[in-house]
């Protein structure tokens, strides 16, 4: 008799859907079922099966079959199917799109699962007569689907199946098999563990010092050592930059791989997530030559077959340690039993389209879902994490040293040119009259140190050549015809480009279009500081890395290792060097007017300033030799500005925290952010006048909801229009999270009768409110 399977579609539509197949499936088994016009749609198997209903009690529709089945075993583990459950009610997203999300590769992929028979599993006692040897005899690989078959017949259920695989896989019976068509990556790790690589490299961990044996201490006895009974509370390690939190990482991770193990003998796994994997090359270097053959590391440079194959390691419990970005925090793990997020504050960790999820905060749920330690590390944490620590809601774990005791940069500041100032005439000037950026300070620096043969970082707050093109007649500066913003200069003047579309044209076009205008290139990006640095030291090696120059995967690790090995001397960017990077001979970082954040309409501005200007800070003098930082900047006698050069994080937060609780905002208020974009911007007017007047008459009828949940907007936008849509936002607001989420759940509801071409978007937690 058939059976009923309740299956989670990849559509925007928030239920699940039953389909009838002739075999029962494993909730977290992939299928394509038929879904509305579409011959074949994705979906997950989220419970089940029941047996059809029996005669008499048929449906008054007849349910659809599932035309295929994609996976031999769940891809989706039990705890990981719980975890999307709780980030589709949380986040108001879709359970099918959740877990589509989720997976590490292509949608249609199927997981083909292979063995390879071992001489081992060839020659196991003729007693056994449950062995790969005689089941599968002459045969030396044998797929999932083979095995799954043969044991079925023999009366086996799935789950007896499997603990006979996990036995096989114990006694070395059978090991995954490889494929030589996957192209391994540039790691140790990709080659399985053998007998001599997987042993930790002790000899290779550095002796702590005495806040860095203070803080491993505390997380083994607090948290790896409390047994899989207790209940744990995060740690926040809040570390200056250059304490050492990598080591503490290493060490905590060495005592997981020393205490914890499965009753299946599966070793005691670790999560660390980073802000961007690229960024961090040192860090997996470091990792894999601690724990030779046990390290995966999966991120989006890597190919579909790449990241199955070190999820796979991952899932077997072949590997012990997953290294990734925000989506490793979905890592299939077969013993999880430690999760560390660096630098938890990088905005990174949070997804900016379809599912808007905080990685950070997905790890602390699944920290607490697996019953694993999961430990939180910045030098400028997070005002949410920063209060959780001060009211006891996580464990606090301070490192206020450099690990080398060497004392933190020294910090000048220099007067900087107001951008319109720095203006390039197109018409009756010479390119070389073009105003210089740097300030006289800033050049200077830069020549000394390369004189001692010293390297030095520069760092820019925009990509790109100039901020805009304006037109001095009108003072206006070009637009994007499709967003309400102006487009930005490349190529040295030649294209006018916008960051939010993409929109291109040239300037000639521009001056061709209108001759009778006058035109100026207006401020400067990283591809005119190094333009100009060229120009004032032609002698210095040069590199510049951006979002433009990093679009080629392979560009920005071969520049960080020539910058690494001496072979460049200034390093020329945007906000990618602030993150992560540690370069022993750097002793010079130059920050340009990277304060401009706090020009921005946004509550977090403040706090973004001053973890920008602390990380970038934070790049120099990490070796032996001593470091500066120099600083040009409008705004230097800024408060925020003050505290990040002092590296006064306590200050900063005790003023950005009690101007957070006078206005409500996280982390004292919850805030759920709504965006109504369409092409028409009368019909969307029309659209949020209905929407405020839903929302005054629920007002009329809960007024406890009216007096505990502000509501902010209907209103146009920060930037008004992008991709030809016009965008306006409502902010709800709330010290109770579940307050919110009860006005949120009624706008997104009503939401439905909105017209077909008004998209919504919900940002539960939102990062940027622009």
């Amino acid at each position: 008799m058939a059976v009923e399977l309740h299956v989670a579609v990849a559509t925007p539509l928030h239920k699940t859907f039953t389909y009838s197949h002739s075999a029962p499936l494993a909730p977290g088994i992939r299928v394509l079922v038929p879904f509305g016009a579409s011959a074949s749609t994705l979906g997950v198997v989220v419970d089940g099966p029941n047996q059809a209903k029996p005669s008499g009690q048929e449906r008054t529709f007849k349910l659809k079959p599932i035309k295929e089945v994609l996976d031999q075993e769940p891809v989706y583990s039990e705890t990981l199917l719980k975890l999307a459950s709780w980030i589709a009610t949380y986040y108001m997203h879709p359970l099918g799109e959740v877990l589509r999300t989720m997976l590490p590769a292509s949608a249609k992929k199927s997981t083909k699962v292979t063995f390879e028979i071992t001489d081992a599993g060839s020659r196991a006692p003729d007693e056994e007569d449950l062995r790969p040897g005689i089941l599968f005899a002459r045969k030396k690989t044998i797929t999932h689907a083979t095995i799954r078959k043969k044991l079925i017949d023999r009366g086996f259920t799935a789950p007896q199946i499997e603990e006979l695989l996990k036995s096989w896989i114990k006694k070395k019976w059978i090991a995954p098999y490889r494929e030589k068509s996957i192209r391994a990556r540039d790691q140790v790790s990709t080659s399985p563990a053998t007998e001599q690589s997987s042993f930790i490299q002790s000899q290779l961990f550095r002796k702590l010092n005495q806040h860095q044996q203070i803080a491993a201490a505390k997380i083994i006895t607090d948290g790896i050592s409390l047994g899989s009974s207790a209940e744990r509370k995060p740690f926040l390690i809040f570390g200056v930059t250059g304490s050492g939190k990598t080591e503490v990482f290493l060490h905590v991770i060495k005592s997981v791989l020393e205490q914890s193990a499965s009753p299946d003998g599966t070793q005691g796994q670790s999560l660390v997530l980073v802000p961007e994997i690229s960024l961090t090359p040192q860090m997996t270097r470091i990792f894999e030559e601690r724990f030779p053959g046990m390290v995966a590391v999966v991120h989006s440079a890597m190919d579909d077959s790449e990241r199955w194959l070190e999820l796979e390691r991952i899932r077997r419990g072949e590997a012990s340690v997953l290294i990734g970005p925000r989506s490793a925090v979905f890592g299939p793990f077969a013993n999880l039993k430690l999760i560390i997020v660096d630098e938890e504050h990088d905005g990174s960790y949070k997804q900016g389209s379809g599912l808007l999820y905080n990685a950070r905060d997905v790890a602390v749920v699944r920290a607490n879902m697996e019953n694993a330690t999961i430990v939180l590390g910045s030098a400028t944490p997070s005002m949410e994490s920063w209060h959780n620590a001060l009211s006891g809601k996580y464990h606090l774990i301070e490192m206020p040293e450099r690990a080398s005791s060497r004392p933190l940069p020294e910090v000048e500041t220099v007067g900087a040119k107001p951008a319109f100032k720095a203006v390039s005439f197109l018409q009756g000037r010479s390119e070389d009259s073009e105003s210089s950026p740097f300030s006289e300070e800033v050049i200077k620096a830069l020549s000394e140190n390369l004189t001692r043969g010293h390297q030095s970082i520069v760092l820019v707050n925009r990509r790109g050549y100039a901020y805009y093109l304006l037109c001095v007649d009108d003072r206006k500066a070009f637009g994007c015809p499709k967003c309400s913003i102006s487009l930005s200069v490349h190529g040295k003047r030649k294209t006018l480009r916008c960051h939010y579309c993409d929109y291109n044209t040239t300037i000639q076009q521009v001056l061709t279009d209108y001759p009778d205008k006058t035109w100026a290139v207006v401020g400067y990006g990283s591809q005119k500081a190094e333009d100009q640095l060229k120009k004032s030291l032609p002698t210095a090696r040069m590199a510049r890395l951006d979002s433009d120059t990093v679009q080629d995967p392979h560009v920005l690790p071969e520049v960080l290792a020539k910058f690494r090995n001496g072979e460049i001397d200034i390093l020329v960017g945007t906000q990618i060097l602030a993150k992560g990077h540690d370069f022993p001979n750097v002793t010079l970082i130059a920050l340009l007017e990277i304060d401009q954040l706090l020009g921005l309409p946004d509550f977090r501005g403040g706090e973004r300033t001053f973890q920008l200007l602390v990380q970038a800070a934070g790049r120099s003098g990490r070796g032996e030799l001593p470091g500066k930082v120099i600083v040009q900047s409008l705004r230097a006698k800024h408060p925020v500005v003050q505290a990040a050069l002092k590296q006064d994080f306590a200050s900063f937060a005790k003023d950005e925290l009690e101007f957070r609780r006078a206005m409500g905002y996280p982390p004292f208020g919850r805030l759920i952010l709504f965006e109504f974009n369409g092409p028409d911007p009368a019909k969307l007017d029309r659209w949020c006048d209905a929407l405020e007047a839903m929302i005054s008459q629920m007002f009329d009828k809960h007024p406890d909801l009216a007096r505990s949940v502000k509501v902010l907007g209907p209103a146009p936008a920060p930037i008004e229009i992008i991709r030809g849509r016009s965008r306006r936002t409502l902010m709800v607001l709330s010290e109770s999270m579940q307050n919110c989420r009860a006005v949120a759940g009624a706008l997104f509801k009503y939401s439905d009768q909105a017209p077909s071409d008004v998209r919504v978007k919900i940002d539960v937690d939102p990062q940027s409110t622009l």
